[in-house]
């Protein structure tokens, strides 16, 4: 199988076990729900869970703390989901998980507010909340899932604090808006160069913007799988020398980009790196690279003669 169709194939399955409810985090399960005002909530080990909302719940809402005597520990799976007169939202410090899917498609929210005991956000947590302008990830944050702010078009700066440690494939995919990206210096796993978010570590930028300068400095060597997708105002872009690999679609959609030029060091372009960029006009490699080459601005693997 394809690397291309692999990859399909996983983020399809991702959906599918939290379409069907199974037993990954931030999902509930309980035979009874009680009801308050606008929220049902399940109890587990005497801890409140809310699992839906009605939707019909507008404005400036504050989360409670506690349900029926209960403290309020988790966001449930889709609790929220489509409560599209939401204009702002404030999470409670009793709060330890985000739930899949939780605030997805909040599209009028323009303000969110994270307690600070959140050491979850789940995967598809806040898509689609198109109003949202800034977002800050508190300190007692650790994971932030899979696509968790993909679609989030309105988001300008987002702020990520010390403890997280780990961040999924594009969680800030379709964000076309977003200027600044900022990591708190004492993140031991990532930091911000450039506006650019990189992990420290292995040394791959994973999470661009418009703004984006890739450090030259050989802080990174590689561009993660969709670092750039759906970034549609980004116009130009230089990939310094320290870079030797380019991940799958790490430009899809890139409507905006015009030019792009391979430096001598790049030896592994995955698939689809450039699809979808409409604007793209000139494709130019370094006359430097073993393993690449341009003609016609087309971008061609020397050896296998194929056009990537």
């Amino acid at each position: 199988m394809k690397k291309t169709s692999r990859k399909i194939l996983s983020v399809a399955l991702a959906l599918i076990m939290a379409l069907c409810c199974l037993p990954i985090a931030g999902v509930t399960f309980s035979a009874s729900a009680e009801n308050s005002g606008y929220y049902t909530y399940t109890i587990e080990n005497g801890e409140a869970t809310i699992t839906e909302c009605n939707s019909s719940i507008s404005g400036n809402v504050v989360i409670p703390s506690a349900l029926g005597g209960y403290p309020v520990t988790s966001i449930g799976y889709m609790a929220f989901y489509f409560c599209s007169r939401l204009t702002s939202i404030t999470i409670p410090d009793s709060v330890n998980i985000i739930g899949v899917s939780a605030f997805a498609n909040c599209s009028s929210l323009t303000s969110l507010t994270i307690g600070n005991s959140v050491t979850y956000i789940g995967d598809l947590a806040f898509y689609g909340c198109a109003g949202l302008t800034s977002i800050t990830i508190p300190y007692s944050v650790t994971s932030i899932g899979y696509f968790a702010f993909e679609g989030c078009t309105g988001l300008t700066s987002v702020t990520i604090g010390n403890s997280v440690t780990s961040i999924g494939d594009s969680a800030f995919c379709n964000c076309a808006g977003l200027t600044s990206i900022t990591v708190n210096p004492g993140n031991t796993v990532y930091h911000s160069a450039g506006n650019c978010l990189i992990k420290t570590e292995i040394k791959t930028l994973i999470s661009g913007c418009k703004n984006s300068v890739i450090p030259s400095d050989g802080s990174v060597t590689s561009i993660g799988d969709y670092a750039f997708s759906y970034c549609e105002k980004l116009r130009s872009i230089t990939i310094p020398n320290s870079v030797t690999s380019i991940g799958d679609y790490p430009f899809y959609r890139c409507t905006g980009l015009t030019s792009v030029t391979i430096p001598d060091s790049v030896t592994s372009i995955g698939d689809d790196a450039f699809s979808g960029c409409a604007g793209l006009t000139s494709i130019t490699v370094s006359p430097g690279n073993t393993v690449y080459h341009s003609t016609d601005n087309c971008l061609i693997e020397t050896k296998s003669k194929t056009l990537i």
